[in-house]
């Protein structure tokens, strides 16, 4: 259990402070890459273009799901590495075709 995330926060952002800072101008519009195991140990990729609401503009943010072992944290992160490498025209796409 030591080596996965675990996520202790005292404070989670209500829905009001979010609507808060949606209403200040802080919502960025960023392309989300997801990985996901499918079919066995095949991952799945893909990238679609979504709305965020940001403390500051950074020009990538990781979100690493609660629970997430170190292994299967470095496993996804490098499927993801060899997707951008090899096909980021079709992140690109992605973004360009599921554009809100």
């Amino acid at each position: 259990m030591r080596d996965k995330i675990q996520l202790k926060s005292s404070h989670w952002p209500s829905r009001e402070e979010l609507l808060k800072k949606a209403a200040e101008g802080s919502v960025s519009r960023c392309l989300t890459v997801e990985a996901s195991f499918h079919e066995g140990e095949e991952v799945l990729v893909i990238g679609h273009a979504d709305s965020e609401l940001r403390d500051r503009e950074v020009p990538m943010r990781l979100q690493v799901i609660d629970g997430t072992s170190q292994e299967k944290f470095l496993y996804l992160l490098q499927e993801i590495e060899e997707e951008a490498r090899n096909h980021w025209e079709r992140f690109r796409l992605f973004a360009v075709l599921d554009g809100r």
